[in-house]
């Protein structure tokens, strides 16, 4: 049996979590954290009861925690069940924010613990109806989805959902339900447009949203309204074969408030006169509902628990809710179209209708829009982004057997990576066949080379990149002078690196090449990153170094013998990142970097073979503040940058 402890002793608990644990076999109910501590022992006499969640959590011993307090302390307490080493059940939604929500994510997977949410409205008899017909073919191809979730509650109650808190208000409440659905029949939508309002007398949260989701090849709605006194629609959907139309909520919510337990044959049965009705063209017919069936959640994770089967909900696509939960505020609150910017890569079952051929995929990873931040304001989808770009993730990174820059970039289109006339051998960066002069790189929107600091066409900028604290790397093949200077004329390579969480994790990496013929030209990189939270979910730092060695490579004979195809060549690069979120729309970057290259070769040219020897130091610092106002968004930047070649040095600063 696995021993279960329940957070919270409020309506979610009493109506559906205790029930349903209970009723599961393989779970045992030993603990109850709750202030309302007779009220427990009245009900449930031979279980421990706790004052504080933290008291249940440090001392009871159980082996699965159910988390079913208010939605802002859902990212503490799963925290800290993680750390304790328990599983976690956790009331919808996962966490007030995304970035909560994945970092929950990675503390679980690196634990090994399962984490999930309690989604049950997958199990709804009228949902599980409507996948059936789906699946099955009987609406053909889906053009319209509509999800209504409406109630009629006038009246502005005093209860914490119904508070201007983080995670209050219906949308975070109902709305989690509908999008979770919406995802498991159709994927990820390409943008969405929401209205999110508190339309009733003295309401000071989102009591009313229509939300439209908007896919390649149909349009989903999402809505709730307190003013509904009639029958409540529930689902309209309309496919090239045909529509269903079903009215009425699923009767398993008001049979456990009526105490029906969750084993009673009866429990789950939908009324018939709630049946929907499927229409092809002039014919009609009722489609009895399947019966529904909350309890095969926690029989779900009793097996994943147990046995190692598939979570039933799992906790990466719980993100995805939180994610179009808070861009869908945004839309509402700016009044504006919003394109869906996705920043977590997850993985998803094959959904229920057959993915359009934009992302279909074959039981693999759901695949989706690239986000890119080049060349644009804010986040933006790679299809519409306005320049031609492309992507390179750092799994395509990985799977690269080099660590060098310019040999991954050169795998896009219209990028290539050339040799250097009378450079002994230097690589650097052409797009669209133009010099390298006008290939400009940038890290997280920082120029890295730059004509007023550094002799122009070379590739010193290049060995300053550790690659392990690359998250992947946007390439816009274009002129871009207008917003970047002339050094954009070709194009821009923009890295992004990865951002830091609470959990400290640190890599380190090495690549040895050789290339054919010749003597000598062994190259060895070796890497180290290091990062984390200083100050959890307030304070983070990222540390990089990596350490480059090459010998001269001489693949010529006779006159040419000592003429170096690659010159040798000696990089020690450092680069450092402190992010500090001052507070919710505040935030202040500090990128220190440095750079000690030195290089050593024989070039031909028409005066004959001429020694180079060149030592190159860079050191810079960004300073980079961001804001998030009521009036708009606002950053402020600093840059200093320290260039030493030989005995000469240059400097640039804006």
């Amino acid at each position: 049996m696995i021993k279960v402890g329940v957070i919270g002793f409020g309506f979610s608990a009493t109506v559906f979590h205790l029930p349903l644990i209970e009723a599961t076999d393989s779970l045992e109910l030993v603990a109850i954290s709750s202030s309302q501590g007779a009220s427990v022992r009245d009900a449930f006499p031979n279980v421990q009861v706790f004052s504080s969640a933290d008291e249940l959590i440090q001392s009871a011993d159980v082996e699965l925690a159910v988390i079913t307090a208010p939605n802002d302390v859902h990212f503490s307490l799963t925290k800290l069940c993680l750390e304790q080493g328990k599983h976690v059940v956790l009331e919808k939604p996962m966490a007030t924010t995304g970035r909560e929500a994945a970092q929950l994510v990675h503390l679980a997977q690196d634990r090994n613990l399962i984490l999930s949410v309690f989604h049950n409205r997958r199990w709804d008899g009228d949902f599980l109806t409507a996948k059936t017909l789906i699946e099955n073919n009987q609406l053909g191809d889906i053009r319209f989805f509509e999800s209504h979730f409406d109630r009629l509650r006038p009246v502005v109650r005093e209860r914490w959902k119904e508070l201007p808190v983080p995670g209050g208000g219906v949308w975070f409440d109902l709305g989690a339900h509908l999008i979770d659905q919406a995802l498991t029949l159709f994927g990820l939508p390409r943008a969405l447009t929401a209205r999110c309002l508190a339309l009733r007398d003295n309401s000071k949260a989102t009591d009313y949203f229509h939300v439209m989701l908007h896919y390649s090849d149909k349009e989903v709605v999402l809505h709730s309204s307190p003013y509904s006194a009639g029958p409540n629609s529930r689902f309209h959907i309309q496919g090239m074969k045909g529509s269903y139309i079903k009215h009425g909520l699923d009767p398993q919510e008001s049979q456990l408030k009526d105490g029906v337990s969750p084993k009673n044959p009866s429990f789950g049965i939908d009324n018939e006169e709630n049946f929907g009705v499927l229409y092809h063209g002039s014919h009609w017919s009722r489609i009895e509902t399947e019966k529904g069936s909350y309890i095969s959640y926690y029989e779900g994770i009793a097996g994943a628990i147990e046995r190692g089967e598939p979570v039933p909900v799992d906790s990466e696509e719980a993100v995805r809710v939180i994610k179009i939960l808070e861009l869908a505020e945004k839309s509402s609150y700016e009044g504006k179209h919003c394109l869906l910017a996705m920043a977590v890569a997850v993985s998803m079952p094959v959904t229920a209708q057959e993915e359009s051929d934009d992302k279909k995929q074959v039981g693999g990873p759901l695949v989706f829009d690239q986000v890119v931040v080049t060349a644009t304001k804010t986040e933006n989808s790679l299809a519409t982004a306005p320049a031609s770009m492309s992507v390179i993730t750092s799994d395509e990174i990985k799977s690269q057997p080099t660590m060098a820059l310019n040999d991954i970039v050169k795998q896009a289109v219209g990028v290539e990576s050339r040799k250097e006339g009378g450079r002994a051998g230097r690589e650097s960066i052409s797009i669209r066949g133009m010099d390298s002069d006008y290939t400009l790189i940038m890290v997280n929107g920082r120029k890295m080379s730059s004509s007023n600091a550094i002799v122009r066409g070379n590739d010193f900028d290049l060995s300053a990149i550790p690659q392990d604290n690359i998250e992947r790397i946007e390439i816009i093949r274009g002129p871009m002078s207008a917003l970047y200077g002339s050094e954009a004329l070709g194009g821009v390579v923009n890295i992004i690196t990865k951002l830091p969480d609470n959990e400290w994790r640190s890599t380190i990496s090495s690549d040895i090449a050789q290339p054919e013929g010749g003597n000598g030209g062994t190259e060895t990189i070796v890497g180290l990153n290091t990062g984390g939270a200083l100050i959890d979910d307030k304070l983070y730092i990222n540390l990089s170094i990596n350490q480059s060695d090459r010998d001269k490579w001489k693949p010529y004979n006779g006159t040419r013998s000592t003429v170096t195809a690659l010159e040798e060549r000696d990089t020690l690069s450092l680069a450092s990142n402190v992010n500090w979120l001052i507070n919710d729309n505040q935030t202040l970057d500090i990128d220190i970097t440095h750079t000690n290259d030195k290089r050593d070769g024989i070039i031909e040219s028409t005066k004959g073979l001429t020694p180079t020897n060149q030592k190159v130091k860079r050191n810079s610092i960004a300073l980079t503040h961001g804001g998030d106002w009521s009036w708009g968004e606002s950053q402020a930047r600093y840059y200093r940058e320290e260039v030493e070649i030989g005995k000469g040095r240059q400097s640039l600063q804006d």
